[in-house]
């Protein structure tokens, strides 16, 4: 499967371009260099207002310039980008993820009169609008996702581990082209393919990496998804799990039941799936992103269940999903007050959650393309209350 045309490269340049309100983006996030220069090679891209990009690697010369596009290419790093930068120019910085030390070696060879401003929102708002290539890549990695749920069916049974099960998982995402990692946008982040809890577990806010995740996992140092509780006839097990191929991410949940589903299970597991269908109602273009949220929110309160939507006390957050591409948390969040229109070419997990003290939690997930006539999902496991 070859990468996108040069062309798709340049076009993502004139967009960010369009956006930039500093006289030079300094980038050195390795998911923003890929995106815009084709590689992951150690380097820095420097993308001028006016002209074309440089990209200097500070090591793997030859791989870097096999892989990347660009033409103006050099071995080098912080000291020769800032040597094509003009005295007094606005610098636009990844401030979100950038390292203190890169920042203090920018500000030594520029001087205490540098101006500086944050051009994350401009990349994440250039990244947001995925193009066919991308599309294709995502429904790649929903195939991966999908082998890892179907061989959950063939693994679960009553006395399973939570990490005997994600081993199967695992193993089947693996075996089916999964790259090992997913990226999250964060300075301290690290997910590993998703999150596999059961029963009681799935009441046990982590903590960490997010505010709506659950499970204990296998030690404090990381302390959310599988862990070596065994899993019981009766118990809710819950798979949320991302596919990664080429860099680009699906991510989806599926609930299970060992044994025969009660009432209970079967009631509230059917809230999660009126939610869906009332949020991807209004998911078309036009539509504001906070009407996804409202649609759902109104099932949430029609049902009851508002103290334990995503969460519960302090431990929950007010949001319904987020965008996802390169990294599995991206533009645009579907929350409150986010009032940013739906547009084709967003792609966006929707993954309402019922987290209750006490008893279980409940999470079902999909990723869903904006097309020009209204939403496709990408991912295509079974959506039913699997009883295995």
């Amino acid at each position: 499967m070859d990468y996108p045309e040069v062309s798709e490269y340049e076009k993502r340049i004139e967009r960010f371009k369009s956006r930039l309100s500093a006289d030079f983006a300094f980038l050195s996030q390795s998911r923003d260099i890929y995106y815009f220069a084709g590689t992951i090679q150690p380097s820095i891209l420097l993308v001028p207002k006016k002209g074309d990009p440089t990209l200097f690697f500070r090591m793997n010369f030859e791989k870097g310039k096999r892989e990347t596009w660009i033409s103006d290419v050099q071995k080098g790093g912080v000291k020769e980008a800032c040597g094509l930068i003009r005295e007094g120019a606005v610098i636009g910085l990844e401030k979100d993820v950038l390292p203190v030390a890169i920042y203090e070696s920018i500000l030594k060879r520029m001087g205490s009169g540098l101006e500086t401003i944050d051009v994350t929102p401009a990349i994440l708002l250039t990244r947001m609008i995925k193009s066919q290539y991308e599309i294709k890549m995502m429904e790649e990695a929903s195939k991966i996702s999908n082998a890892g749920h179907e061989a959950l069916r063939e693994a679960l049974h009553d006395g399973i581990s939570e990490i005997e099960l994600a081993a199967e998982v695992e193993y089947a995402m693996r075996r089916a082209g999964h790259e090992g990692l997913l990226h999250i946008r964060r300075w301290d982040g690290f997910l590993h393919y998703g999150m596999i809890s059961s029963g009681e577990n799935l009441s046990i806010p982590s903590g960490y990496p997010g505010a709506t995740i659950t499970g204990v996992g296998m030690s404090r140092a990381a302390s959310y998804a599988s862990s070596s509780r065994k899993i019981r006839k009766g118990d809710l097990v819950m798979a949320d799990i991302g596919g990664s191929f080429r860099g680009y991410h699906s991510d989806e949940a599926r609930m299970f039941v060992v044994g025969k589903a009660n009432d209970l299970q079967i009631e509230r597991y059917e809230i999660l799936v009126e939610i869906h269908r009332k949020a991807m109602a209004v998911m078309k273009p036009g539509c504001k992103v906070s009407e996804v949220y409202d649609a759902a929110f109104k099932v949430v309160e029609e049902y009851g269940c508002a103290d334990w939507f995503m969460g519960y006390w302090h431990y929950g957050a007010r949001y319904l999903g987020h965008g996802l591409g390169l990294e599995i948390d991206e533009l645009p969040l579907v929350a409150p007050g986010v009032d940013l229109p739906l547009e084709a070419g967003m792609t966006i997990a929707l993954e309402p959650k019922l987290i209750i003290p006490g008893w279980s939690g409940l999470d079902l997930e999909d990723t869903f393309q904006i097309t020009e006539s209204g939403v496709n999902s990408i991912t295509y496991s079974r959506r039913d209350l699997a009883e295995v």
